[in-house]
């Protein structure tokens, strides 16, 4: 499918360039299993942050008969995307097709139903989507009214919503529920039409580090990426939903860019051809506008896209220049120690208000929830008991590092980081026993593990820091060496051999066969109790938990290894040998940028460092590798366990000034509370166990003090003792609104994981409290379903009200979210698909889509810009233009309905009952084979039969679904089912071809020009209606026929469908007429047999035309689909300039002649082309 850039800056789309010429230089060796080939900075589709909201709609009408699918005419959707959140703000547009005055002056009004599915658009997150906001919005006929809303408890929402509905209250209402798997939504009644405007939060996107593409390695490690997709709802050519208005605009970070194609083409066309993809058509968003605080991009499209597609957003988002820790320079021996320092976050006025709880008591007793940062200091605490010092190394030695780097190799160049890194540390000893880091009875071990396919070859140097003599060894400032110094050779120093042999070695390194990251990690976690038991032997009474481990991991590739997945051997290790911290480094264009992203985050809180080319030594970017690596090495000899009491005193007797509910920290943090502090007698303190020294926690508590004066009480203990120099500050609130409301409901609502529970003070009742006051505050319903979104407001319209009779029936999401049985190409197992063919919402259409008036008045404001460039110079100079010569002009029209070609029907009921028999019989089948497998199963101790586990693990999500992100894209965009799943289904899967599809759309215009006979059949007997007999059409139905024998039987059925009868009247029908109507069907119309607000009004021509509007939209603005959809090499990339203004002309018309001759010469010159 074709490939499309977006200028942000001048919202022009132009063609993705053919080819841009990566910076990298692959490796010159082969590929082998496992090996990640991906472009510098690209990413797979199973980490793509994925956006494409599920919903299912029904309405309601005073008197007309309800639809039950029912779509949005337009969508929008609002992006706010950053490292810690991503925000999705939805508007649903909804038109009412029977608008109209009744005769009593009164309109006809709607009621609309929807159901919007929670699902997961985070890779590997726990996070549902989160309702935050609800708005709805009521068209007066010159502009919109908002309608606010305001929390209650769901029950009297619904009473109040059901009251002003079906009753005259001259009101339009709304309300907004969270359910277990959706969130739904009800607004009436509205006239013309009204919107639901919906805010989601998915909680933090995932992340992974850039690569650096600079020669010296300037920009490693200064930005991280975040690709994220929207996928638009799509509907096919042929199908009247298409005619829906899409927009998207989204907010950045400020400096934040797009990654631009230019330079990353092949990570675009990499991620564009992955298998989710490569069928759908992509936007790849560039040039960002940046605005003082924001990076930005917006377009609109005036219809839905004839095939998938998704807006790529992949942004480069800068990080803090120092990682958010200290940088040091090379030549500086040890970082800077930092102390405890208390932050208390200041809410905004608006939000201290809302935020402000009565607690439990008599009268009222005003707390504050309040958030409190507490950075746990970074230095060396007294102590006495010997420690472990524990560098790993892993280093890749496979044999793509025998590539040149500059005037070496890879290999090489790796070897002397290994040298550098190892003696910068050893020389920094004698400052680090000075400081106090260190104590002459630690013991010091390096053990340096080089891997390919297995854990190659590895050394290991142990020995007493009070062994070490820095005056044995001597240095060769320039090029690093290192060699015995004479004195050495006299004092028989055995530690200074052991180092000069490890540098020796080290340098020895070469180059092997293909990279297994799990190797070298199993291989450390099963060498570390051999180290440990050496260093006992070294310095006896030293405690297996006193180590602080630190991991060096460098490769010029990745993947998660063909033995295991490398993030579980990594943990595994980080779990035995203690590791507090630790740096990857990854060079090259085959580093998996993911897991290396990956395994850094496990390893600590510094990103992964990576470039494309190896920075040599004395350049920036080597400089700053370095000094990141050194100055987090230290911080992990700094690092401490300790217990941490916090308390404000007193506020009254008996009364503590704060207490915490709740504790926060990092990933990997193994924090909780213990016991309380209770050696005040006054008051008591929170205690939180398993703090490290450099740990930043977020403590969730509520306070009777404000803000500044909490600052100045806070008191904090570090293992019993008061910590005197502490720095206390008071800082804006980084969270703000609906947003900082959401994290205080997830917290208190204990949907938070992260989120440790003190539990001798957030009991549930108080949280239960909490919860609703926060609730109702904000306007965000409980994350538990208990409160609900209500708004109602005054509507200037003397509307009907819609009695239970007309109610919808609710929407559905079931055949939505319905598992399929068998094996999908893409996920696996049991994946996701509509149960309607083709689609979620009926043939060949996307999950949300519209409608808009036929005919007439245009509500497409937009028609897009014509291209810069046309195809030729000269429409009729060109060897191409549309046209099929004469236009046909319109004659009298027959009476007709709008069913398809007499034998495209024949063909396709058919192909319909072939395919129903083939899917009975393959289903029978199945259930026959599965019954004897069951029978076998209860015979026999047997492992489960897979078929018969698939079809065990489908039931169980039939009934809780597995919401993984990529099986909601796969339903949501439309993606065709698999071929047994279609089968057990009775799903047709029948492949939309395009002169099927041209010619049903050639036939629909023919009929309203009245050029091609029309032969009807009963759709309740399926017999033929001859031209002389009286043939009875349902206005309510999507062409639906009844003869004269069938009459009545449609309407026994349909409550409030209106049937009218053509061919032939007796003289007794008297009917009113309508000129629109009675030129569209040529013929005169029976008096309706139940009242409707709006007489004239055909579903079956409103539909039709529909269709033929949005051909001309298409032409447009997705020339580029049509075309790849077609592929005629004729076909010109860029529509003439002249021709496009002939379109935009008939759009702007009000006379359907126009738009009729128009879209009948655009679809018969695509005939004529895809014929050829």
């Amino acid at each position: 499918m074709p490939a499309l850039v977006l200028n942000a800056i001048t919202d022009e789309l132009r063609p993705f360039p053919v080819h841009v010429a990566s910076a990298a230089t692959q490796p010159t060796v082969s590929i082998q299993p496992g090996d990640d080939p991906t472009p510098p900075n690209g990413v797979s589709q199973a980490n793509l942050n994925g956006i494409s909201v599920v919903l299912a709609a029904s309405a309601g009408f005073s008197t007309a008969p309800s639809m039950q699918d029912f779509h949005p005419s337009k969508i929008h959707f609002d992006l706010d995307i950053s490292i810690s959140a991503l925000t999705v703000s939805t508007i649903f547009e909804f038109e009412n097709p029977y608008y109209a005055t009744h005769s009593d002056g009164k309109t006809e009004s709607m009621v609309v139903k929807a159901k919007v599915a929670k699902f997961i658009a985070v890779p590997d997150s726990n996070k549902d989507l989160q309702l935050v906001s609800t708005r709805f919005q009521d068209w007066d006929g010159k502009e919109w009214v908002d309608i606010t809303t305001s929390i209650a408890y769901t029950a009297q929402a619904k009473a109040v919503v059901d009251a002003v509905i079906q009753t005259q209250s001259n009101q339009t209402a709304g309300m907004a529920t969270v359910q277990d798997e959706s969130f739904d939504v009800t607004l009436g009644p509205v006239g013309m039409k009204g919107r639901i405007l919906l805010t989601f939060t998915c909680g933090a996107p995932f992340v992974y580090d850039a690569m650096g593409l600079a020669l010296d390695g300037s920009d490693i490690g200064k930005g991280r990426l975040i690709p994220v997709s929207l996928f638009l709802p799509w509907a096919s050519l042929k199908d009247q939903n298409g005619d829906c208005g899409v927009s998207f605009a989204m907010k950045a970070p400020a400096s934040s860019i797009a990654l631009p194609p230019s330079d990353c083409g092949d990570a675009y066309r990499h991620l564009h051809g992955q298998e989710l993809l490569r069928r759908s058509t992509m936007i790849a968003v560039d040039s960002l506008k940046q605005e003082p605080s924001h990076s930005t991009a917006q377009h609109t499209w005036s219809c839905l896209p004839i095939s998938p597609t998704f807006v790529i957003f992949w942004l480069l988002v800068p990080n803090d220049a120092d990682f958010g820790f200290e940088i040091l320079s090379l030549e500086e021996p040890v970082p800077k120690e930092t102390e405890l320092k208390v932050t208390v976050l200041q809410p905004s006025a608006k939000d201290s208000k809302l935020l402000m709880q009565s607690l439990p008591g008599a009268g009222y007793n005003p707390a504050q929830l309040a958030r409190i940062i507490i950075d746990a200091p970074k230095k060396a605490f007294p102590r006495t008991k010997p420690q472990l010092i524990l560098n790993i190394g892993l280093s890749d030695a496979s044999g793509s590092t025998c590539c040149s780097s500059g005037t070496t190799t890879v290999r090489a160049q790796f070897n002397e980081m290994t040298k550098r890194r190892f003696l910068k540390r050893v020389f920094s000893i004698p400052v680090l026993l000075e400081s106090g880091i260190l104590q002459p009875h630690d013991v010091w071990t390096d053990v340096v593990i080089a891997f390919d396919g297995s854990a190659r070859e590895q050394r290991v140097i142990a020995f007493r820091v009070s062994d070490f003599n820095a005056t044995n060894l001597s240095q060769d400032p320039s090029t690093g060496n290192v060699k015995l110094s004479p004195s050495a050779l006299f004092s028989n120093d055995k530690v200074a051999k052991d180092i000069v042999d490890f540098v020796h070695w080290s340098e020895s390194i070469t180059p092997g066969g293909f990279t297994d990251f799990v190797k070298p990690a199993e291989k450390a976690t099963s060498m570390i109790q051999g180290i440990i038991s050496v260093a006992q032997q070294l310095t006896p009474g030293l405690e297996t938990t006193s180590i602080k481990s630190f991991v060096d991991f460098d490769t010029d590739g990745g993947h998660n290894g063909t033995s295991g997945d490398v993030t579980t051997a990594i943990n595994a290790l980080v779990q035995a040998a203690q590791v507090r911290n630790g740096v990857v480094t990854g060079f090259g264009s085959w580093v998996d940028q993911t897991i290396a992203s990956k395994v850094a985050a496990l390893l600590g809180p510094n990103p992964a460092l990576l470039g494309l080319h190896v920075p040599q030594f004395g350049h920036e970017g080597m400089d700053r590798i370095f000094a990141t690596g050194f100055t987090a090495w230290v911080d992990t000899l700094r690092h401490e366990s300790f217990e941490l009491s916090v308390t404000a005193g007193s506020f009254s007797e008996n009364t503590d000034a704060v207490q915490v509910l709740f504790a926060k920290g990092q990933e990997t943090s193994r924090i909780d509370f213990g016991a309380v502090d209770v050696s005040n007698v006054n008051y008591t303190g929170s205690v939180l166990t398993g703090v490290s020294s450099g740990d930043s926690l977020i403590l969730y508590a509520t306070s009777r003090l404000d803000a500044k004066t909490l600052a100045q009480r806070i008191e904090v203990k570090i293992n019993g003792v008061n910590q005197s120099s502490v720095h206390r500050s008071v800082k804006p609130e980084m969270l703000e609104g609906a947003n900082l409301a959401f994290e205080w409901l997830a917290v208190t609502g204990q949907k938070d994981s992260a989120a440790k529970l003190n539990s001798s003070v957030a009991v549930p009742n108080l949280l239960a409290r909490i919860e609703d006051n926060v609730s109702f505050a904000y306007n965000m319903p409980t994350l538990t379903g208990t409160t609900a979104y209500l708004g109602r407001a005054e509507n200037s319209g003397n509307r009907t009200p819609i009695d239970k009779a007309h109610q919808p029936q609710e929407p559905s999401l079931a055949r939505n979210l319905k598992p399929i049985l068998g094996t999908s190409p893409l996920f696996g197992t049991s994946t996701f698909s509509a149960g309607a063919p083709g689609g979620l919402f009926g043939t060949q259409s996307a999950p949300i889509v519209g409608a808009v008036n036929g005919f007439g008045a245009s509500s497409l404001t937009d028609f897009g810009k014509p291209p810069t460039a046309a195809f030729g110079t000269n429409p009729a100079a060109s060897s191409f233009s549309f046209g099929s010569g004469a236009v046909p002009s319109s004659g009298a029209l027959a009476a007709f309905g709008f069913s398809a070609p007499p034998q495209q029907q024949q063909m396709h009921q058919q192909l319909q009952q072939q395919q129903m028999q083939q899917a009975q019989m393959q289903q029978q089948l199945l259930q026959q084979r599965l019954q004897q497998l069951s029978q076998q199963q209860n015979q026999q101790s047997l492992p489960q039969h897979p078929l018969l586990q698939q079809a065990r693990k489908s039931t169980l999500q039939q009934i809780n679904p597995k919401k993984h992100w990529a099986g909601i894209l796969n339903r949501s965009s439309n993606l065709k089912v698999t071929a047994t799943g279609a089968a057990l289904q009775g799903i047709d899967q029948t492949i939309e071809q395009p002169g099927e599809t041209l010619t049903s759309v050639q036939y629909t215009i023919q009929k309203f020009i009245g050029t091609v006979a029309v032969n009807y059949v009963c759709d309740t007997c399926n017999r033929q209606i001859d031209g002389g007999q009286i043939r009875f059409h349902c206005l309510d139905c999507y062409d639906f026929d009844e003869c004269e024998m069938c009459h009545g039987r449609h309407v026994s059925t349909m409550a409030f469908h209106r049937v009218v009868a053509v061919n032939n009247l007796p003289p007794s029908y008297s009917i009113p007429r309508d000129p629109l109507l009675d030129k569209l069907l040529g013929v005169a119309r029976s008096k309706l047999e139940t009242g409707a607000a709006n007489p004239s009004f055909d579903v079956t021509v409103w539909s039709q035309t529909r269709v033929i509007k949005r051909l001309l939209v298409a032409m447009v603005e997705w020339w580029v689909e049509i075309r790849a959809w077609l592929q005629p090499s004729e076909l010109p990339e860029v529509l003439d300039s002249g021709f496009l203004c002939e379109v935009q002309s008939a759009l702007a018309s009000k006379a359907n002649k126009q738009i009729l001759e128009v879209g009948l010469k655009i679809v018969d010159t695509l005939i004529r082309e895809y014929s050829k």
